[in-house]
């Protein structure tokens, strides 16, 4: 299981949203399973996902988290 961080408590479901509806499947958690202000998408990887899955995985989430201003590269 990966962490990936969004620490926005108000945009990690619509972020989770927008990232499922392009195909990937993964859950927003946040308070009070993590702490308030520390919310995340929590990604399963396992031995069946390709290189070629993991990038374009890595894409996807990429895109969205600059498109939602939560990372600026």
């Amino acid at each position: 299981v990966m962490p990936v961080m969004v620490n926005n408590d108000a945009k990690v479901f619509s972020v989770a949203e927008k990232i499922q509806r392009a195909g990937v499947f993964l859950n927003p958690v946040t308070f009070p399973a993590v702490p308030k202000h520390k919310s995340r998408l929590r990604i399963s990887v396992s031995a069946a996902h390709s290189e070629e899955d993991l990038e374009t995985v890595v894409q996807i989430i990429g895109g969205v988290l600059r498109e939602e201003g939560i990372i600026c590269r």
